[in-house]
């Protein structure tokens, strides 16, 4: 949350390219995916190139409410056919 959260403030991301960092930054849109702690430093002073506009565009597009809600519908109308062949396994 705190990813989309920046975002939707207008604040470049930057993180570690692990979990669920590379689904919610876009490298060089609205933030970065680093692989070290080197890189994340030298990192910082580009992020202030990255357009706010782009940040809170993400965040509104791929993370509103309404947006979430739909994503979370499908998942749960799908939990039947999935739970009936985890009972298999």
């Amino acid at each position: 949350m705190v990813m989309v959260e920046a975002l939707a403030a207008g604040t470049p991301v930057i993180a570690f390219a692990h979990g669920a960092a590379p689904e919610i930054v876009e490298h060089g849109v609205n933030g970065f995916l680093v692989e070290g702690e080197d890189e994340m430093a030298a990192t910082v002073e580009q992020a202030a190139g990255i357009d706010p506009e782009a940040c809170r565009r993400t965040a509104a597009e791929r993370f509103a409410p309404d947006q979430v809600a739909a994503a979370y519908e499908q998942v749960y109308r799908r939990a039947p056919a999935w739970s009936g062949r985890a009972a298999a396994y």
